[in-house]
């Protein structure tokens, strides 16, 4: 019989390796325990401090939003009565009453009335935009954004953007 040449192979784990895992974990329970005492050892004693002075040496926070010392009032009081502006308020407020029917038809899930309404509003508030938004940015590289009349009307200009969004998602585009 021809006998084999091929080495016998270990059928277990190699002992190496286990052993080299054994002494990193000593290792690492003695590096553990020697921080901890050190710790102990270490323990520094933290000065009293009354609730009330935590704060104290912090200078006053200004309050968030627009500075009011970079507002101003440079644009005409009258601006809010230009002809195009009132104009597309009352087209937003024929919009607004529009959307708040078409609101309503959502929440009793007549969907037939919510699109109709839904489109008609969105028209309307379309319209306004185009009646409005080439006046309002006139209006900010005149008198800057920092004017507080222009803000006002840049944020009832974006409000309506805000109900676009919405209808435009909600009733096609």
């Amino acid at each position: 019989m021809a006998q084999s040449t091929r080495k016998k192979q270990n059928s277990g784990p190699p002992i190496g390796g286990l052993l080299l895992l054994g002494v990193v974990m000593a290792g690492a329970v003695v590096l553990a325990r020697m921080a901890a005492q050190d710790q102990k050892q270490e323990k520094v004693v933290e000065p009293e401090v009354q609730a009330s002075d935590i704060f104290g040496n912090l200078p006053e926070e200004t309050p968030a939003g627009p500075n009011p010392a970079s507002e101003t009032n440079k644009s005409p009081e009258d601006i809010a009565e230009t002809a195009c502006w009132v104009e597309a308020q009352a087209v937003a407020v024929r919009a607004a009453a529009v959307y708040k029917v078409a609101k309503e038809a959502k929440a009793r899930d007549d969907h037939a009335v919510w699109a109709e309404r839904g489109k008609e509003a969105k028209e309307l508030y379309d319209q306004a935009v185009i009646l409005s938004v080439e006046w309002e940015r006139g209006l900010i590289e005149k008198y800057g954004d920092g004017d507080r009349r222009v803000r006002a009307i840049t944020a009832e200009l974006n409000g309506w953007f805000k109900i676009l969004e919405v209808l435009a998602k909600t009733t096609g585009r």
